[in-house]
Parts: C-alpha cells; sequence; structure tokens
C-alpha cells in the first residue's frame, strides 16, 4: 500500500474520522493489486460489517498468500489490535456491483496497470545507468522499447476493517497544499508525538507476533504502517510475507535468490545485498535474473553503501570461526583451517584484500603445517563454503532480522522527521530512541536484536 488519503481530522479537541466520499478512491496500489474504499460487495459479509471497511483487489494466484496469512492473522490477533481485521473475502462477481462499485473497480485495473509501466520504466532507467558505466567496448545495444501493458483484471476480492492513513502519508507527503499540510501537521502533533512511545511499542508488539508464529512480514516500511481512528499503529500488506518453516526447507539456490531479495528496495539491509552480489559472483544463474542483480540491486547498494561489504564479510568469518584461548588443540585446527578456507575465497571475490590479510592468512597455514605434523590424529574436517554458509546462516538463523532493520529504519525516519520540524513538538526519551533504532540498524546481521529484545529495550520501560 504505497498511498492514503487523510481520513483523520482534528476539531475542537476531538478526533473524527472523515467520511468515504461517494465518488470512492483508490487508497494504495501496487503492481499487481490495490485498495479502495469504500469496499466492493462481497455474497455472505453482513451489511453491518462492512462499515468502515476497504477491499484489497488483485489476482487470487498473487493475493493467495496475503489471504493465507490474513486467516492466520484473524485468530492470533482476533480483535485487530495489531493488524487489520479481515471481515471476508471472495471472488468478484461484478453482476454484484453498483455503477459506483463498477468506476471504483475500473480505477483500481487502470491504477495496477500505471504501476507496473512505473515499474519497467525505473527498470529501463537503472539498466541505461549500470550500461552507461561500462566502457564503451563493453556496452550492449540497447533494448528494444517494451510494449505497452494491458489492463490487468483484478478477480479476487478481501474486504478489510479500514486501518486508517499510512504514517508515509501523514509524515512524508509532498505537493500537498498549505491546508492539507496543517492537518496533517496537526494530527502529528496531536495524535503521534504525545503517544510516540506506545505508537511504536505498538508496532514492535505486532512484530513480536508475528514472529513468534514464524511469519516474517519481508516488506515492513511506513507506507505499511497506518494510524487508525483508534488511535493505533498498525503493521498492514502481508502480500510478500514468509513463513520460517517453508524458508528452512529451500536449498536451491534459485529459491535463495528469491526469498533473500523481497520488500522494498530502500528498506533493504546490507546483508541482503552482499550475499545477492556472492551468489551472482560464484553460481551461474540466468542472464535475466544476473542483470537484475547488477543493474538494480547491487547498482543501488555500491551508490548508498560503498565499501561496506568486505568490512560486514570480515566481521562475519571472525564471529563465525571464533577461536577462543581454551580451545582444545583439535578445535583450534578446525578453526584456523575454516578461516584460511574462508579468507582465500574472500581474497579470491576480492583481490584488493590480499594485501591486507595475506600475511595472517600465511601466518596460519604455517600453524596448521607445524600441527599437521605434531598431531597423532589430524580431526575430521567438514566442507566450508563461504558463499553458501553465509546465506544459510542469515536464511536459516537471522531472516527475521530482516523486519527489524526495516523497522528500526522507519523509527528512524520518524524521528529525524519529528526532530526537523518545530511546530509538531518534541520527543520523550529521545536519546533511548535514538540508540534503539541504531542497534536495529546495524550493518552486522547478527547483532541486531529481535523483536523480543527490542520489546525489553529501556525505551518501552
Amino acid at each position: 500500500m504505497t498511498k492514503s488519503r487523510k481520513n483523520m481530522k482534528r476539531r475542537s479537541g476531538k478526533t473524527i474520522k472523515s467520511k468515504h466520499k461517494r465518488g470512492g478512491a483508490v487508497l494504495g496500489h501496487g503492481a499487481f493489486g490495490c485498495v479502495i474504499s469504500p469496499a466492493l460487495p462481497c455474497p455472505g459479509v453482513p451489511v453491518s460489517l462492512m462499515r468502515d471497511t476497504v477491499s484489497k483487489l488483485g489476482s487470487f494466484s498473487q493475493m493467495g498468500r496475503d489471504l493465507e496469512i490474513l486467516t492466520k492473522l484473524s485468530s492470533i490477533d482476533p480483535t485487530g489490535k495489531y493488524f487489520p481485521k479481515m471481515m471476508g473475502h471472495c471472488e468478484i462477481n461484478r453482476a454484484l456491483f453498483s455503477r459506483q462499485n463498477q468506476i471504483d473497480y475500473n480505477k483500481c485495473t487502470r491504477t495496477m496497470r500505471e504501476m507496473r509501466e512505473a515499474v519497467m520504466r525505473r527498470r529501463e532507467a537503472q539498466e541505461k545507468k549500470a550500461r552507461q558505466l561500462l566502457p564503451r567496448k563493453d556496452r550492449l545495444p540497447s533494448p528494444e522499447p517494451a510494449p505497452p501493458l494491458a489492463d490487468k483484471p483484478a478477480n479476487y476480492n478481501i474486504i478489510l476493517a479500514d486501518a486508517g492513513a499510512s504514517i508515509q502519508n501523514i509524515m512524508f507527503s509532498r505537493g500537498l497544499s498549505r491546508k492539507e499540510q496543517g492537518d496533517r501537521a496537526e494530527i502529528v502533533k496531536l495524535n503521534i508525538v504525545p503517544k510516540l512511545n506506545r505508537h511504536l511499542k505498538n508496532l514492535v508488539e505486532g512484530l513480536q507476533l508475528l514472529h513468534r508464529t514464524n511469519i516474517i512480514h519481508n516488506d515492513i516500511k511506513l507506507d505499511n504502517m497506518a494510524l487508525g481512528a483508534d488511535m493505533r499503529f498498525r503493521i498492514l500488506d502481508f502480500g510478500v510475507a514468509r513463513e520460517i518453516d517453508d524458508i528452512e526447507t529451500k536449498t536451491d539456490i534459485m529459491d535463495f535468490t528469491s526469498y533473500i531479495r523481497e520488500g522494498t528496495i530502500t528498506y533493504l539491509p546490507p546483508e541482503v545485498f552482499i550475499i545477492l552480489e556472492l551468489l551472482n559472483k560464484k553460481h551461474t544463474l540466468p542472464a535475466s535474473l544476473k542483470k537484475l542483480i547488477e543493474t538494480y540491486y547491487l547498482s543501488h547498494y555500491h551508490t548508498i553503501k560503498p565499501n561496506l561489504t568486505e568490512k560486514i564479510l570480515i566481521a562475519w568469518i571472525k564471529k563465525t570461526v571464533n577461536i577462543q584461548k581454551t580451545d582444545t588443540v583439535a578445535n583450534r585446527y578446525i578453526k584456523n583451517f575454516q578461516f584460511v578456507d574462508y579468507m582465500n575465497v574472500l581474497i579470491r571475490l576480492y583481490p584488493k584484500l590480499d594485501k591486507i590479510y595475506r600475511t595472517r592468512i600465511s601466518s596460519k597455514i604455517r600453524w596448521l603445517e607445524q600441527k599437521h605434523k605434531t598431531l597423532k590424529s589430524r580431526p575430521t574436517i567438514g566442507d566450508f563454503d563461504l558463499v553458501d554458509d553465509i546465506a544459510k546462516d542469515f536464511l536459516y538463523n537471522n531472516y527475521g532480522k530482516k523486519d527489524i532493520y526495516a523497522l528500526g529504519l522507519s523509527f528512524k525516519y520518524i524521528y529525524n522527521s519529528i526532530s526537523r520540524r518545530r511546530n509538531v513538538g518534541k520527543i520523550a526519551k529521545r536519546l533511548a530512541l535514538f540508540n534503539l533504532y541504531k542497534k536495529m540498524i546495524s550493518p552486522y546481521f547478527w547483532v541486531r536484536p529481535n523483536a523480543s529484545e527490542c520489546r525489553r529495550d529501556r525505551y518501552f520501560s
């Protein structure tokens, strides 16, 4: 959900929820679905439950995961405290539509097409930029322009309780009139800043509940958080959510790349780009996927986070090998062998590290040769693979840290926005919030706190 209309006004100290306009509105949209208000009719859903609801429309094949997750959330959060409550779902039957329903449906279909076209244009611009960075002799000819996209009709309707306006729309919308800017500033001043601790706590508790149920959201961002009429922050949009049990059964390289890169690129943590780069260097990926990784993900990452890759990989190797003075000789032998193996692969991938670490690697090799002669029985050494090992460590042991990073980045944006604006008030426990989001966006994913640890942070005490 990328856009939302303003649905709250502040008058005479009272919070009033504005009525849905008769003309309807597309509240949020993506390449494969959109949210409209008021909700479209669904057979079997009583009219009494349709008050203050919205419809999420899309094709069933693409909304199946969303529906599955929302069904589970109905049992773990029946009151809708942390997530929008699902009121019903059905296949779209246009015979039940009123004239206004038909207008809203057509508007949604048109918006989905425009969004897909915008995604294609953005990707073509990234590819063009990547081609221009190559030497002229290595540049491939520009591809033929893509044909115009046809409308992709939505065939499934999920009815949700109206969760309110997105935080992105309330705090960061641009191109608004002075009156709209004033309305939003008043909402921030009266409904967000004084209760910021409670709002952020609700988000952390919602994420904690998701992770305890073995669900990873995969697309935490300000667009997918909303302030409802009951003055609660809620987490929205489970279209790319994954279940941990499903992740742990995957070992194929294509599954790795698919699961790792899910989410909005500007909210992805650095380890996602690093692992994609390593997999791209080690494995022969399909040409289309290889091109996507290089021109979309890596060009974005190296622009905003230069020279971070080697630091993270070196830190991960030290953490994984973890040689201790109390280790037995046999254990130290295995760990030194593992360190040398990892470092040789790393230097092969990033040759500039050779000058920095060659002396240390050589000393480890000499120690191994010496112990090899003196040890009566050589310890059993397993297979070490830097690329696959770090990918599995992230996917199998730390996949939920992806949500933590995105939530921490959202906290940072909220913190910075309020701090810059003098007319919305001051943040209580400001230093504690600053320290919390700094821990949540640590570039070292194994150090990042999980949702339960975030909930126990002193900012929420």
